[in-house]
């Protein structure tokens, strides 16, 4: 989950410095795909496997940003 988290830090520091409007659409992507995959909409949480390898017993939650979730929020009224 880190690395999707990094990635889109990364796009949007980017973008703060080309604004070029397709690392946003790139940022939001990759957080539709974090969210897809590691939010658990019943707790309101982030955890820190998707759930697909069964050998992983335990799905620990992740802390959660609420600066990023409010910004991706915004994001979608852009996009």
């Amino acid at each position: 989950m880190d690395d999707y988290a990094f990635v889109i830090q990364a796009c949007i520091d980017l973008y703060e410095t080309n604004l070029d409007a397709e690392l946003l659409i790139i940022a939001y992507d990759l957080q539709k795909q974090q969210d897809e995959f590691f939010w658990d909409s019943n707790k309101k949480r982030y955890l820190s496997t998707d759930g697909k390898d069964s050998s992983i017993i335990l799905r620990l939650s992740e802390g959660t940003e609420k600066i990023n979730i409010d910004f991706f929020y915004k994001i979608n009224i852009i996009v």
